[in-house]
């Protein structure tokens, strides 16, 4: 009966934990080395030949002697060999109707140094079919165990063991090989079993040669220590090709590279050369031989094409799910079978990483990454310590949405925060993913070792924004995590001392209608900074309110009491939103609204004042529907084409276009607002899905009074406008828009826009090229106040291709005329990167 076809199941993987130890002098980004890149040299090897020269030649039928005798006939022997024909259904059928016959059998020697005999295919096929078989018997001149082995592609292959409890000497003993189905000759080798014989470099493997239902020829399905076994389904290995994939090429070798040099015996594993006709409904698994007695954990690492190495198993001694099984072999779980280009692999007991980077102490790594055109780019890892792992924020995984996804139009809050203390130690402070408790990570003040204190122990809140006072006090922004609540959702403010993790003060503020209207939690967070010297703190908070609107709603916090100074809404829908504090003592925010304003808002606020400029609009998608009543009936005449009619009305969500963060930059004339939009910014033809045109950097300088909606930057203006979901007219201009790209295919966009001042008027561009859904790779520039500058590099790794991605509402921080980022990696690590502009 046909099988049915089942999912897959991905591969654990797993990092030892380690503890950080301090250490104290000053890190030197020049003193990190580029990756060192694994390289697999596949082993080579002499193939070996069989010489009849000298030897007997005898054609035997193997028909003569059988199962069934008590003596067997030994008409037929040539030497030591001798053919039986093996019983089938408690008979032994050796006619020609049902038998095979007629085998020509010459002895010889193989690789000049092992007696040898070559047995070829059948002369005579069964008149009906082959009731039985034809085995080799083979007459051991002593008690003992032997290997049979065949010669195959040149070289010597273990088929089958005899032990020396089923040996008589000087007597015919079953071998279990059979040569009824020989399609070709083949030479076969008798040996003690201790005796070496020259190791095949490569073999194919088909997989059938053990199974999980039959594992007594485990060596005859492997390569060194690796084996392919066809695995068990239903009760039963789906063998023969029809549901099982078979002839899989396996080349032992040496691995070198890493960072600790060296080399090590490595696997190369090709795909399957013979494909299941139907699926796979039996699998094909690696299996390893362990050392016996087996002690300690064994690690299996995948090399990558890039050179790098990770962790795709870790088999543990004495568990349920590793049993070992003939031959000393363990399944790893790994499935050849859905191999689509060769693979290599190693092993490595103990625990020891493997590892392209350099080790900075026993818990952390570093390497310079890339670097050209006067940037460079370095990064170190820190293992974090605790059971269970802690889990930081991973941006490939936990929110990989690119620019033509519906739920990338929505953000995820910022992840890490970092800052410095005055001890000179910087840190981040940020979210376990699967505890929602907070920690801050310290560094060393080598950056070679960190520690982690929790900072919050809470699991009941998202981490929504952080603000730093400069005097080693933080104040972090928390919003339940709980249903909607027409009461008010929980929003609370913890001021903690940066020293020493000591929470200082607690502050559950007024979310009820009358307050911050927070009825639940929206995906956008919010953003904070900390004015120290007049104790105050800014504050623009995105959320779902009771009456089931979302926006931002901005407030100051009074930092000594937590009180509400002051408060009010600033854009909705919002979006995304950015936040620094000015020059001047004031906050200037930035949302991305949907439509109250359609476009990024600039707000400017303190405690008694607030002004407000959009800069920026963006273009709208409209119904295709009329509404049911009240205006929006008519047809949107300009826009409308025949695929599609549009009507005078919209509800738009989508804004096609993504935040800098920090998306505003204070430069000394003016303020310099940053996004990655779609061109032309407000041509309500050109939509129909989350991302329409390629998203190019742009920017537009503006001046610090947000009032007199100044624009500084020079540039054409763009009008247009859109019918609101009241079918109302709403016009809309902008000017001074600048691109720094030219990306002209929605393959390429620029997206996670980040901006870091480094000083003496230089400004660090970060952003990320993403096709509609996928990463793609990372670019940097450096523009000046002016928002002019060099043309964008795209990172040069120095050795391994690292992917850069880093969470797109994250700012990043600018400590000693460098930007630094952080983000997790998995297995509970911690990155760091530095971003440097010359």
């Amino acid at each position: 009966p046909a099988p049915t076809p089942a999912p897959t199941t991905p591969l654990p993987t797993t990092m030892p934990a380690t503890t950080a130890q301090p250490a104290t002098s000053t890190p030197a980004q020049e003193d990190l080395l580029p990756l060192t890149p694994f390289s697999f040299q596949a082993n080579t090897s002499t193939d070996l030949a069989f010489s009849a020269s000298g030897g007997m030649t005898a054609t035997m039928t193997g028909l003569s002697a059988t199962e069934c005798q008590a003596d067997l006939d030994q008409e037929e022997v040539l030497a030591g060999l001798l053919l039986v024909k093996a019983k089938y259904s408690g008979g032994c059928y050796n006619t020609l109707a049902y038998s095979n016959a007629n085998y020509e059998v010459d002895s010889g020697m193989v690789a000049d140094t092992f007696p040898a005999y070559r047995v070829h295919p059948a002369q005579h096929y069964a008149d009906r079919f082959v009731a039985g078989g034809t085995e080799i018997y083979y007459r051991f001149p002593e008690k003992r165990d032997y290997i049979v082995y065949a010669l195959e592609d040149g070289h010597l292959v273990q088929i089958a063991q005899v032990l020396a409890e089923e040996v008589t000497a000087g007597e015919f003993v079953k071998t279990g090989v059979f040569v009824h189905s020989l399609l070709v000759a083949r030479a076969y080798v008798f040996l003690p079993a201790e005796t070496a014989v020259p190791a095949p470099a490569a073999r194919t493997l088909s997989s059938e040669e053990a199974t999980e239902c039959d594992t007594s020829n485990m060596e005859g399905a492997a390569l060194g220590d690796v084996a392919l076994l066809t695995a068990a389904r239903d009760g039963k290995c789906w063998t023969g090709g029809q549901y099982n994939s078979r002839d899989y090429l396996v080349e032992s070798g040496m691995l070198s590279g890493g960072s600790s040099g060296g080399s090590r015996p490595a696997y190369r594993i090709h795909p399957a050369a013979d494909p299941s006709k139907k699926w796979d409904h039996s699998k094909t698994h690696m299996y390893l031989r362990v050392p016996q007695p087996w002690e300690q954990s064994i690690t299996v690492w995948q090399v990558l094409d890039s050179g790098d190495a990770t962790e795709v198993a870790t088999l543990v001694p004495g568990t349920s799910s590793t049993p070992v099984v003939e031959g000393g072999f363990v399944n790893t779980g790994i499935r050849v079978n859905e191999f689509t280009s060769p693979a290599v692999f190693t092993f490595v007991a103990g625990g020891t990483l493997l590892s392209t980077w350099t080790p900075l102490s026993a818990t952390a790594d570093g390497a310079y990454l890339a670097g050209g055109e006067g940037f460079h780019v370095t990064a170190r890892r820190f293992r974090l310590a605790g059971e269970p792992r802690p889990r930081p924020f991973l941006p490939g995984s936990d929110w990989s949405f690119g620019p033509d996804t519906h739920a990338a139009g929505y953000s995820t809050p910022k992840k890490f925060f970092p800052t410095e203390r005055s001890d000179g130690r910087e840190g981040v402070i940020w979210q376990d993913q699967e505890t929602f408790m907070v920690h801050a990570t310290w560094l060393s003040l080598d950056m070679a070792t960190a520690e982690t204190q929790t900072v919050y122990a809470g699991i009941d809140s998202h981490l929504v924004a952080v603000a730093f006072s400069g005097n080693d006090e933080l104040m972090m922004l928390l919003v339940g995590r709980g249903e909607k609540s027409s009461e008010g959702l929980p929003v609370k403010v913890v001021k903690v001392a940066c020293m020493s993790g000591e929470t200082l003060a607690t502050k559950v503020l007024d979310t009820s209608t009358a307050g911050l209207a927070v009825a639940h939690f929206s995906s956008p967070g919010a953003s904070m900074a900390w004015h120290s010297q007049e104790g105050v703190v800014g504050v623009v908070l995105a959320r779902k309110m009771q009456n089931g609107h979302q926006g931002a709603r901005a407030f100051v916090l009074d930092a000594s009491s937590l009180e509400i100074l002051s408060d009010f809404q600033t854009a909705s829908h919002s979006f995304a939103n950015s936040m620094i504090l000015a020059s001047d003592g004031s906050f200037i925010s930035l949302d991305l609204g949907d439509n109250y304003p359609r476009g990024i808002l600039v707000t400017r606020f303190d405690a008694s004042s607030k002004s407000s400029f959009r800069p920026y609009a963006v273009k709208t998608r409209h119904a295709t529907s009329p509404k049911e009543s009240g205006e929006g009936n008519e047809t949107y005449a300009e826009i409308s084409h025949p695929e599609v009619t549009y009507y005078k009305w919209s509800n738009d969500n989508y804004v096609y276009t993504e935040l800098g963060h920090a998306g505003v930059v204070e430069v000394d004339d003016g303020l310099l607002v940053f996004f990655s939009g779609e061109q032309p910014a407000l041509d309500n033809s050109a939509v129909g899905g989350p991302l329409n045109a390629a998203r190019n950097v742009g920017f537009v300088k503006i001046g610090k009074d947000l009032s007199a909606h100044e624009v500084l930057s020079p540039g054409a203006i763009e009008t247009g406008g859109f019918y609101n979901f009241g079918g109302r007219w709403s016009p809309q201009e902008h000017r001074g828009i600048n691109y720094l790209t030219n990306f002209s295919s929605v393959e390429t966009s620029a997206s996670r826009l980040k901006t870091a001042a480094l000083g003496e008027g230089k400004i660090l561009l970060y952003w990320e090229v993403w096709g509609p859904k996928a990463y793609k790779y990372t670019q940097l520039m450096l523009v000046d106040s002016d928002g002019q500058g060099s043309s964008p590099w795209t990172l040069d790794y120095a050795t391994i291709s690292t992917p850069v991605q880093l969470p797109i509402q994250d700012d990043l921080f600018v400590r000693r005329g460098r930007a630094v980022a952080y983000t997790g990696a998995p297995d509970g690590v911690l990155v760091r990167y530095e971003l440097q502009a010359e």
